[in-house]
């Protein structure tokens, strides 16, 4: 089931971006994120059982929420039906943070974290491939120019199995809602990096990014402190 929420996580986002762009999808997630793994820590679906929704974990959801909106303040264009692909955004994001906390329970089930993957990868090119045969035949879907783009765009699978793997040994252990921090954190943290040593344009290192880095940590210690 796993591959089945992130395959709904790809479908949504390859449908929402080119409309309302990256800011209002990744502040849309998020915010869904945040939302269902403060539901799925308290409803102890993962592995590392029931946590309560203290003032300190709401508080670490919300701040969470305004790093991203910090992080790409300047990426936000007036675009129509903006409202509309933020809530589709929240949508997906609340449903598939289900995931982690099933590929956790999974992989203690099978001791090990790269055999889960595995099978959460293959779960979820059969929905994809699904999907695109669906496209294809009653949507009038084209692929155009697949092998077209740089050489780094196709390792983004390995990255992805390399999460999915390190979700399925940390979650046990923390819970879905930090991890989710943590994941967000980490994707702040990356992108500074790149700005730093990689800049694309021209592009510096903004306060707002370096903002949104210390928001996020600051949310994951307060998290911790009343997990």
């Amino acid at each position: 089931m796993g591959g089945v929420f992130g395959a709904i996580f790809l479908t949504t986002q390859s449908v929402t971006v080119p409309i309302v762009g990256v800011a209002v999808f990744a502040v849309g997630i998020i915010a869904g994120q945040t939302t269902g793994s403060l539901i799925i820590d308290r409803l102890g679906i993962g592995a590392s059982g029931i946590h309560l929704i203290t003032w300190q974990r709401a508080t670490a959801g919300v701040l969470a929420v305004l790093a991203v909106v910090v992080g790409i303040a300047n990426q936000f264009q007036a675009v129509g039906g903006i409202v509309w692909g933020a809530l589709f955004a929240f949508i997906a994001g609340f449903i598939v943070t289900p995931q982690q906390a099933i590929n956790g329970r999974v992989a203690i089930a099978g001791r090990s974290p790269f055999a889960l993957a595995f099978v959460n990868f293959l779960g979820g090119a059969i929905v994809m491939t699904g999907v695109s045969l669906c496209g294809l035949l009653f949507a009038n879907l084209r692929f155009n120019d697949v092998w077209g783009a740089p050489w780094w765009a196709y390792v983004g699978g390995l990255f992805g199995f390399l999460l999915v793997s390190a979700a399925a040994w940390v979650v046990p252990v923390l819970g879905v809602f930090v991890f989710t921090l943590i994941s967000v954190f980490g994707s702040i943290g990356a992108a500074l990096l790149f700005d730093l040593l990689l800049p694309i344009n021209g592009n510096q290192v903004g306060w707002n990014l370096v903002m949104s880095a210390a928001i996020i940590l600051l949310a994951i210690a307060i998290a911790r402190r009343g997990s």
